[in-house]
């Protein structure tokens, strides 16, 4: 399991890094570069304010997901151990 959220995290990583990229690009084309005449800029720039907002949600639930998985697989292991020591204690 710890191999799938590591494959999130190396994706997770690489999704920001390409949103980050296309992201500056778009927003230095509506200052200054060549969308910064069209008459679709303030549709551009609302399409670049709400992408971001996705992102940031969507990162805050994954974000989430993971913490309750490693919740879980802590209280998993803790009665484990627990289940062994009752075990051994009634053993003797």
């Amino acid at each position: 399991m710890r191999f799938i959220v590591d494959l999130y995290r190396i994706l997770i990583l690489l999704i920001l890094a390409i949103a980050l990229v296309l992201g500056s690009w778009l927003g230095i084309s509506l200052i200054g570069g060549p969308l910064a005449s069209d008459p679709l800029r303030l549709y551009y720039a609302t399409l670049l304010v709400g992408g971001f907002i996705v992102i940031v949600l969507g990162l805050g639930i994954t974000a989430t997901f993971i913490s309750i998985h490693d919740r879980i697989a802590d209280i998993a292991s803790q009665s484990e151990r627990a289940a062994d020591v009752l075990a051994q204690g009634s053993a003797r």
